[in-house]
Formats: structure tokens, sequence, C-alpha cells
């Protein structure tokens, strides 16, 4: 069984979703800082506006999956309560 997603084994599937989802932000967090810690002796002048673009366009990158996968999530989360309450609706109550 393929673990690499942050799952833990025996958990249900939204709930090994979520584990995956946490770990991939905190190691999206853990990187940014990282990266802002190694910055924090640059002289100023070494700051160019590429490297705020460059940052930036990186943590969108790196956030956009992740936030694809909590839609997903959301979404197959909720889905059989928007069927029960279509069928309810659909039947007069």
């Amino acid at each position: 069984m393929d673990n690499s997603s942050g799952a833990t084994p025996g958990a249900s599937p939204a709930a090994s979703a979520v584990a995956g989802i946490v770990s991939d932000l905190t190691d999206v967090w853990v990187a940014q800082a990282r990266r802002l810690y190694d910055r924090r002796d640059a002289p100023e002048e070494a700051w160019v506006t590429e490297d705020a673009v460059s940052e930036t366009i990186d943590l969108v990158e790196h956030l956009t999956p992740v936030l694809e996968r909590s839609i997903d999530l959301t979404i197959e989360l909720l889905r059989p309560w928007a069927i029960a309450l279509q069928e309810r609706r659909s039947d007069g109550g």
C-alpha cells in the first residue's frame, strides 16, 4: 500500500485525504519559511522585483494542487447530503 500522501493506514478515505492535505500544506509552509529565513541576512539591494514574482509564482504553484484536492474532497463529502436533499424536495417534503 502506497502511503506517500501522508495517509494513515486503516483510516477512512476522507480522513486520509484530510491528513494528506494537511501534510502538503505543512510542507509548503515549511518551504516558504525556509526561503524567508535564508533571505533574512540578504541586503535589501539583493531583493529585486523578479525575486518577489518568482516567490509568488512558486507559492501559487504549490498551493493550487492542495486547493484543488480540498475542493474535490469538500464536494465528495457534501454529495450525499445534496442528493438526499434533492430527493426530499422531489418527494414533496
